[in-house]
């Protein structure tokens, strides 16, 4: 951590951040809603971690999505830069108002960061927009993200033109296993490999469920995801990337021969690649997907405007 801030010091910040939101939740008899995924992180050590991760001593704006009680939210304001923060729930949004008081520092949004299933609400992309106008791209998203939406709207931001430089993310285990996932897994699919085609990606610890209030059924993960900068895929061409990925994954069972068995232009690239017709869609890397979709594209079996 910068300016002489160890993780333990951040630790002992977050718990007494905590003890103040736990007695403001205390007070107004605050039930947490299972539906909207309110499980509250408790332990300073995992939340010193993700600021580790997160790069926390510099001058960023940061974007959180499930603003809770304003725990996180507390000790990301100590730490520079500001806090555009997001938060459906009316109620606990109105006590994290009394938990970020006087901090100037912080703009609390209540509504949805999404529109519709996968699309970034305005609110967001203005957000978003703004830090990149401010801080010169020095965005951010630090977030324990509601389990219901981690994964339209991580992808969602990776591929905005207002992508954040970073997202470090508390997830449901089984999700970041997904956005991590090697070809040949059972759990490697489209999301997966675009995901992966978008940024680095990082585990960076593993969160029990004995760590939060109330305990959720699952465990969690905190993942680093890193933008690709520069992009590793033609921001142009990934629309009709993305739909011949999808295509293949929708039909993992089936050779890449018979599932782009209408586009002749693909099943060229395939035979171009020195790859098996014969092979499976899930047994091929991000980075081979990758290559054989260009080599798709440029003998011209998919235009640049699909969807």
């Amino acid at each position: 951590m910068g300016d002489g801030e160890g993780t333990g010091d951040v630790a002992s910040r977050y718990a007494s951040a905590w003890r103040t939101a736990k007695a403001a939740l205390q007070a107004e008899s605050f039930r947490p809603r299972r539906l909207l995924g309110q499980n509250f992180l408790t332990d300073g050590r995992v939340a010193a971690r993700i600021l580790e991760a997160a790069k926390a001593e510099n001058d960023w704006r940061t974007v959180e999505v499930g603003t809770g009680p304003g725990t996180l939210t507390r000790v990301l304001s100590d730490l520079g830069g500001d806090v555009v923060t997001f938060e459906i729930d009316a109620a606990i949004a109105e006590i994290a108002r009394q938990v970020l008081a006087g901090r100037d520092n912080v703009h609390l949004v209540l509504g949805d960061c999404l529109a519709g299933k996968h699309a970034l609400s305005p609110e967001l992309e203005s957000a978003l927009a703004e830090g990149h106008r401010l801080y010169g791209g020095r965005v951010r998203l630090v977030a324990n993200l509601p389990y219901s939406i981690a994964a339209p709207l991580i992808l969602g931001l990776l591929e905005s033109t207002l992508s954040p430089q970073l997202l470090v993310v508390m997830v449901q285990e089984e999700v970041a296993e997904r956005l991590a996932a090697s070809e040949g897994s059972k759990i490697y699919g489209a999301l997966s490999v675009l995901i992966q085609w978008l940024a680095r990606v990082e585990k960076v610890v593993d969160v029990p469920p004995e760590r939060f209030w109330p305990a959720p059924q699952i465990r969690s993960r905190v993942l680093k995801l890193t933008r690709r900068d520069p992009p590793i895929v033609d921001p142009d061409a990934y629309p009709a990337l993305k739909a011949l990925v999808q295509k293949g994954f929708n039909h993992r069972r089936k050779t890449l021969a018979k599932t782009w068995r209408e586009d002749p232009e693909a099943v060229s690239a395939i035979t171009s690649a020195g790859l098996d017709p014969r092979i499976r869609i899930e047994q091929l890397s991000p980075e081979a997907l990758l290559e054989l979709t260009q080599r798709a594209m440029a003998g011209g079996s998919v235009s640049r405007k699909s969807p």
